[in-house]
């Protein structure tokens, strides 16, 4: 047996490589083959594979492959009794140096290979497992370790990152793509109808739908001598009528006629046929139901539909030509052409309605696009800089005497890694909650909080970065004794954010407090009422008063000198998950003596009560 593994700085250069690969391209195939190679290389492996989970038919789809498993790309395996299963159940890394024998020994047959040794680690993703990355080997390799392992995690988080970006980018892009074409669509119509009724728009230009439609109503009875008429418009599950406008009747008659019709009689059949019926004997014909009370007795009759192609909207009517005569066959041209200025009218409110909701969505679909990729080539490029760096640390030790391949060492870098990867992974979940506030999608949950227990665990979370930056954190207020009811969750992820801020601009050796108590007051501009505020305090370089608003919205510099920079999202996220839960989020700064974060939140009733997964 023999091991072929590169030394532990070149495993770091090619997990860097990997970093790299994901902010250059959003092919996520060669993002994944890339991960795929470097696995088996590496770990000295003879294949490697990532997997897709797909829970509904609950088994692994291989996406992408190398070595001794590309013969089986593309084919799927169940969950149950895999080491992908396992893996996926036990939530960690697994390695079998024994597979013939092993838990999954039925797989194999399944995807045609050979494997005698296997470690598999998990895809995880913002929300859910995506699958897993896999390295194997045969008869001839030393087996798999714990620092095997502990790489290939570091990997996993890399194509996890890679999958999640290039989904992200590709829904937008096909989102972007399907409104410019709605929106051509849309302009090409407009420019048909208007061409085609260059007259009736003319004239019309000025005046709004409702008017529009009154106008036509009243051109069609005069130019036909009618004693009265009207004009139905119908819903849009052509059930009801939306619009029922009258022309020749007093307002005062209109209301004792009571309801618009129901389409039972004659008007039915002109929508419904969608062909003009006219009469000079409106009681006799065979599809008349009759009137109303109150309504004028009828004697000749002319309906015809308002349709655009093969659509119907409605129907424009008149009834009683003067002198008891009937309508003419050039009354009904007449009219057919006044109903379809009606139809232009109606279609063309409609597509400008249309176009000016697909205009707001593709500008904010921009915006998305823009926001998505600014903070992609920024913060995350910042988040895995941080591997690049400790690359080159671990080739500097190797230059003055220190033995890369030392087991501890391969720990604390692989460590590094991680939490580099973990950190760009919670940068995408912010920016991801950002755009479902902005769309209206984002749940909250309220629930009994207990306030200390809360500050706490932000407190724990946040504990190791501030240890390492030499900052100390300190819990003062009243905050053992508050409750409230919010969403835990989305109070937990403000009050580490503002956290994770204080300790980013806070210098060495400085403190960074938080506490919170009970306040009757509340934010500016709140009614009073029951409130409780939970502040964050450092002693960090402050913030101008001309930018103390400007750092709540994207892509916001929190301090212009300042050595760790970001793009501001987390506390526009903050400030709009703060009042999507009717709170508020404020600041107090001083430049050169620091700055105070102050989250509001109401006490609330009573918590919600929910069954099943919260969304």
């Amino acid at each position: 047996m023999h091991d072929q593994r590169p030394n532990v700085a070149d495993q770091l250069t090619a997990v860097y490589e990997i970093g790299s690969a994901i902010l250059s391209t959003l092919e996520i195939e060669k993002v994944l083959e890339l991960v795929c190679d470097s696995a088996q290389r590496l770990l000295g492996a003879s294949g490697a594979c990532i997997t897709e989970y797909r829970p509904d038919s609950e088994d692994f789809h291989l996406l992408a492959c190398s070595g001794g498993i590309s013969p089986a790309r593309g084919k799927s395996f169940p969950a149950r009794e895999s080491l992908s299963g396992i893996a996926l159940r036990e939530r960690r890394t697994i390695i079998d140096n024994d597979v013939p024998t092993g838990p999954s020994r039925k797989v194999l047959p399944l995807l045609d290979i050979q494997v005698q040794r296997a470690v598999i680690a998990l895809l995880h993703g913002r929300d859910c497992i995506l699958g897993t990355l896999a390295c194997i080997s045969n008869e001839d390799h030393v087996g798999f370790t714990d620092e095997d392992a502990t790489v290939l995690s570091a990997l996993a988080a890399q194509a996890a990152l890679a999958i999640e970006n290039a989904r992200t980018f590709q829904r937008e892009r096909i989102r972007a793509e399907e409104l410019e074409r709605l929106r051509g669509l849309g302009d090409e119509h407009i420019r048909q109808l208007q061409s085609l009724h260059t007259a009736g728009v003319a004239i019309n230009s000025d005046l709004d739908l409702d008017e529009i439609l009154r106008r036509v109503a009243e051109e069609a009875r005069v130019l036909t001598e009618a004693r009265f008429g009207a004009l139905g418009i119908l819903n849009e599950d052509a059930t009801d009528l939306k619009r029922f406008i009258t022309s020749g009747l007093p307002e005062e008659q209109v209301a004792r006629i009571g309801p618009p019709p129901t389409g039972e009689g004659l008007l039915g059949e002109v929508i419904r046929s969608g062909m003009p019926v006219r009469t000079p004997d409106a009681p006799g014909h065979h599809k008349s139901k009759g009137v109303p009370k109150h309504h004028p007795t009828p004697s000749s009759f002319l309906g015809v539909p308002v349709r655009i192609r093969d659509r119907v909207f409605g129907n424009l009517y008149l009834m009683n030509k003067e002198g008891d005569r009937e309508f003419t066959e050039v009354d009904e041209r007449i009219v057919e052409m006044l109903a379809a200025q009606a139809a232009v009218a109606i279609e063309n409110a409609r597509l400008f309605s249309d176009k000016e909701r697909l205009l707001e969505e593709l500008d904010a679909a921009h915006r998305s696009q823009s926001r998505l990729h600014a903070y992609v080539n920024h913060d995350i490029r910042n988040a895995l800089h941080g591997v690049s760096l400790w690359a080159e640390r671990l080739e500097g030790r190797a230059d003055v005497g220190v033995d890369p391949r030392d087991p501890d060492h391969v720990r604390e870098v692989a460590r590094k890694i991680r939490r580099g990867s973990e950190h760009a992974l919670r940068l995408v979940r912010d920016v991801l909650d950002l755009a479902r506030l902005e769309e209206g999608k984002l749940q909250t949950w309220p629930r009994q909080v207990v306030v200390g227990e809360l500050i706490s665990a932000a407190v724990d979370a946040m504990a190791p970065e501030a240890d390492r930056k030499g900052v100390g954190i300190v819990q003062a207020g009243e905050e053992e004794r508050l409750e409230l009811v919010s969403d835990p969750d989305r109070v937990l992820q403000i009050t580490v954010n503002l956290l994770s801020n204080a300790v980013k601009f806070s210098s060495e050796g400085s403190t960074v407090r938080i506490g919170a108590e009970e306040d009757r007051e509340g934010p500016e501009g709140s009614p009073v009422g029951d409130w409780v505020r939970l502040w964050v305090e450092d002693d960090g370089p402050g913030i101008r008063d001309e930018d103390l608003e400007r750092i709540f919205g994207g892509f916001q510099q929190l301090h212009p000198n300042a050595r760790e920079r970001g793009t501001g999202v987390g506390l526009t996220l903050s400030r709009h998950l703060a009042e999507h839960m009717g709170g508020a989020l404020s600041v107090e700064s001083e430049v050169g003596k620091g700055s105070r974060f102050t989250l509001w939140l109401n006490r609330g009733q009573r918590p919600e009560r929910r069954e099943g997964w919260i969304g």
